[in-house]
């Protein structure tokens, strides 16, 4: 008997970085089709923002940032068939509007997610049977280290998916004598929405995603004036560039200590180094940083960005990063999209993209 190894949190994990130009912004139209517009909006279910910018531009942006509608969310305890019912599932599950994950670890647990009005259901083998709904195995095929697990998804936006009509009934029953179950769901709008009235009567629970500010952080930063001219020509060493670049940006969102400008750690313990800084130390510069924590949708995301790219002043650099769970909202099965716009760039910029296959 072969044996296979269990499959790496990270496997099939790709990163591609995009250099481009944004075109002029109007707060009153965001853009939706083009990255980095598109790539946010594609995102299923964001749990981390973090703003990273100077000390100088985070003076002009304070107003704004408190300004802003911070995004809300519910906990609610209830069957899934009562997210199949109603108003809910009529203004919110049949539009697409609503952003659904249930309680549970996705490869131990029975879990449920409904992201853009598709419902998948992570379903153990009993279960499964138990449901008789058509599915599909899930997880590493030939893997006899662990239980079989099924998914099982149903788009919800067709027409067919109505009270009456065969497949939606089969979904239905099993509802009503497999999952009938209390679970505890988080679920939030893509667009400001009132509490929904076919909820009420689970008592759901409230919260608001508030900004914590960070700083101000004494931080070793490599120079980043030339940053857009070694991008704009033609250089083999793009790639490497790209990515200590995004290495940096990431330890600072860590709050890693070995970005601090006043970290002096044994070079046998750590080798890191700041990228650029062959020639000389790298500077000191007074940073920032802004973050949101919480089940936040990616429209919120989009229009956040825009509106920080309108009011930051143009001479400074800034870094926009968003953190997502994916279709799954499973362990390991993360997303990231970080957006970077050098100094003085007129409008260029670098953007990351981290998906798993």
């Amino acid at each position: 008997m072969l044996s296979f190894p269990k499959p790496s949190p990270y496997q099939g994990t790709k990163c591609t970085v995009t250099y481009g130009q944004s075109a002029h912004l109007q707060p009153s139209h965001v853009p939706s089709k083009h990255k980095p517009w598109s790539s946010l909006l594609s995102q299923h279910v964001v749990h981390r923002v973090d703003l990273v910018l100077p000390e100088e531009s985070f003076s002009a942006l304070e107003e704004m940032l408190g300004a802003l509608v911070p995004p809300a969310h519910f906990r609610v305890t209830a069957p899934l068939r009562t997210l199949l019912d109603g108003a809910f599932f009529l203004d919110l599950v049949k539009t697409g509007k609503v952003m659904v994950i249930s309680e549970g670890v996705q490869d131990v647990d029975n879990t449920f997610t409904l992201l853009h009005g598709v419902l998948r259901m992570y379903l153990d083998r009993e279960t499964y049977e138990r449901a008789g709904l058509v599915g599909k195995t899930h997880g590493v095929k030939g893997d006899r280290s662990g239980k079989p697990r099924w998914v099982v998804e149903y788009d919800l936006k067709e027409a067919s998916m109505l009270p009456g009509k065969k497949g939606f009934d089969r979904l239905l029953y099993a509802c009503k004598n497999v999952f009938a179950a209390p679970i505890t769901w988080l679920y939030s709008t893509y667009e400001p929405e009132p509490e929904s009235p076919t909820l009420k009567p689970f008592h759901p629970i409230k919260f608001t995603t508030a900004p914590i500010a960070s700083g101000p952080l004494q931080i070793a930063t490599p120079p980043l004036e030339d940053l857009a001219a070694d991008f704009t020509a033609p250089n083999p060493d793009f790639e490497e560039l790209a990515t200590d670049l995004y290495e940096w940006i990431s330890l600072i969102r860590l709050s890693s200590p070995r970005v601090e400008a006043s970290d002096a750690i044994d070079p046998y313990l750590s080798s890191y180094q700041v990228p650029r800084c062959e020639d000389g130390p790298p500077q000191t510069t007074t940073l920032r940083k802004v973050s949101w924590r919480g089940f936040i949708p990616p429209s919120w995301v989009r229009d956040t960005l825009a509106k920080v790219l309108v009011e930051a002043p143009s001479k400074s650099w800034l870094s926009f990063s968003a953190t997502s769970f994916g279709k799954g909202a499973g362990a390991g099965d993360d997303g990231e999209c970080t957006f970077f716009r050098p100094p003085s760039s007129g409008g260029q910029y670098l953007f990351w993209e981290i998906r798993r296959d």
